[in-house]
C-alpha cells in the first residue's frame, strides 16, 4: 500500500496529467505544431483552451470555494483570450497575403 503522499501525488495526476496520452510528442512540439496552423485555427484553439479555465475557474470557486485559485484561473483564461484576438488579427493581416486555396473554410471577420 503506498504512503498517503505517494496515493496523494497519483491521484493528483490522474485528475491532471502531464502529458496527453492521444498526443505521442512533447508539450513542446505540440505548441510548435499548433502554432503552425492557420492563424485562425490556432485563434480557435485559443478560445476553447481559455473557456476550459474558466470552467476550471468555477469549478473551483463555486464547488470547492479555492477563491485564490479561481482568481488565478480566470486572470489566465483573459489573457488567453486578448492572445486570442491578436491571433484573429494576425490573421486578417496574413489573409491578405494568402491565395484562395490557403483561405479555404476561412470566413472574414470584421
Amino acid at each position: 500500500m503506498p504512503k498517503f503522499q505517494e496515493f496523494k501525488v497519483f491521484v493528483l495526476n490522474m485528475k491532471h496529467p502531464i502529458r496527453i496520452e492521444r498526443y505521442g510528442g512533447s508539450l513542446e512540439k505540440l505548441a510548435r505544431d499548433i502554432g503552425h496552423i492557420r492563424y485562425d485555427k490556432v485563434a480557435e484553439f485559443l478560445n476553447y483552451l481559455a473557456q476550459d479555465l474558466a470552467r476550471q475557474a468555477d469549478a473551483d470557486l463555486s464547488l470547492r470555494g479555492r477563491n485564490q485559485l479561481a482568481g488565478k484561473l480566470y486572470s489566465a483564461s483573459q489573457h488567453i483570450l486578448e492572445g486570442k484576438l491578436a491571433v484573429d488579427t494576425a490573421m486578417k493581416i496574413s489573409a491578405k497575403h494568402m491565395s484562395e486555396e490557403e483561405l479555404e473554410g476561412y470566413v472574414f471577420k470584421r
